[in-house]
């Protein structure tokens, strides 16, 4: 609120011939209470869920957190990021991109736990993203956003297989990536 409302003496006194922006969470009526199984949404966003916005909100926001020392709840939000993509692509298992943000989110917090030692979950993720991307790929395998998302887990995993010394593992995931 503090933030939209300085945003708007800024615009009007350097910026006065532009028309101030509308906020649709000032001017609309609230929204009806979310279902307790529905992810949250921002209530200044209309329209549907946006997978991207909220990867790249989560990533901007656990940036922050890691820079501040603040593991634990970097940690959280990517816990809560994983929950919200996993609702999103349980409710339309058949949506190829809810399943690749899904991926995306699992890398994520498996990259966390990479780095700060928790290995044996890091490679729980990453398998559930293999299995993710492996399915995805072989339904449709020309297409290009699936092969990417899959090679980018395959090279994820195969770095972690070689932290844990699992060097045949590691390059079986390089080689596979590279297929």
């Amino acid at each position: 609120f503090f933030g939209r409302e300085i945003a708007l003496k800024v615009m009007a006194r350097y910026y006065p011939e532009v028309p101030p922006p509308v906020y649709p969470s000032f001017s609309a009526p609230a929204a009806p209470p979310a279902d307790e199984d529905s992810p949250p949404r921002d209530p200044d966003v209309e329209g549907p869920f946006d997978f991207a916005r909220e990867l790249n909100l989560t990533r901007v926001q656990v940036a922050f957190l890691l820079s501040q020392g603040q593991l634990e709840a970097a940690e959280k939000a990517y816990l809560r990021n994983v929950e919200i993509h996993r609702a999103m692509g349980n409710s339309d298992p058949g949506n190829a991109a809810a399943r690749r943000n899904l991926m995306v989110a699992l890398n994520q917090l498996a990259n966390l736990d990479s780095r700060t030692g928790k290995l044996a979950r890091a490679a729980d993720l990453y398998a559930e993203s293999l299995a993710i991307g492996r399915a995805l790929l072989q339904q449709n395998p020309a297409e290009a956003p699936n092969q990417s998302a899959l090679s980018a887990t395959l090279d994820f995993s195969a770095e972690l297989a070689l932290r844990q010394g699992q060097r045949d593992k590691a390059r079986a995931a390089w080689l596979e990536s590279l297929a």
